[in-house]
């Protein structure tokens, strides 16, 4: 018995490899979509939990943030009934690709975001960003995050 269930063990290994992605890969890649919608609803709770606390952002203008300080800013659903808050009205990913060392993840890929800053300016482009994961305590949390805007006109 115990060598069939680590033979049927082994089988569903190699099948997960032979599909492509690890579980953990998986786990990853659902995580930075499910990222994308939490940040159309302005979903503050998701962000707490999924945000280490010692997670940074670099924007594509270079600034950067502790969770904290991201935090503060005014794109969350409890602040975008006041004026002057950024609202986010879609948030698309593609050329998603996360790749797995150990307990780190880097996830890295396109998003194009559509919606309103804070300033009552327009949100859009593409941007390339990268994402790292660390599992802590069997949950992946992000501690890093930086984006870059695509120069459309540098484009081929």
């Amino acid at each position: 018995l115990a060598l069939l269930a680590a033979g049927v063990t082994f089988v569903q290994a190699v099948a997960s490899s032979r599909n492509g992605a690890s579980r953990d890969e998986k786990e990853v890649t659902e995580l930075e979509e499910q990222l994308a919608k939490a940040v159309v609803r302005g979903d503050r709770e998701f962000f707490e939990r999924t945000l280490a606390d010692d997670f940074t952002h670099t924007s594509h203008t270079g600034a950067f943030k502790t969770k904290a300080e991201w935090m503060a800013e005014s794109k969350f659903s409890d602040a975008r009934q006041k004026s002057g808050s950024t609202r986010y009205d879609a948030f698309e990913l593609d050329e998603l690709a996360v790749r797995v060392y150990g307990d780190t993840a880097v996830a890295t890929g396109r998003s194009t975001p559509k919606g309103t800053t804070a300033k009552g300016e327009p949100i859009t482009g593409q941007y390339r960003f990268l994402r790292v994961w660390v599992r802590r305590q069997g949950h992946w949390q992000a501690v890093a995050f930086q984006g870059t805007k695509v120069d459309r006109s540098r484009v081929p």
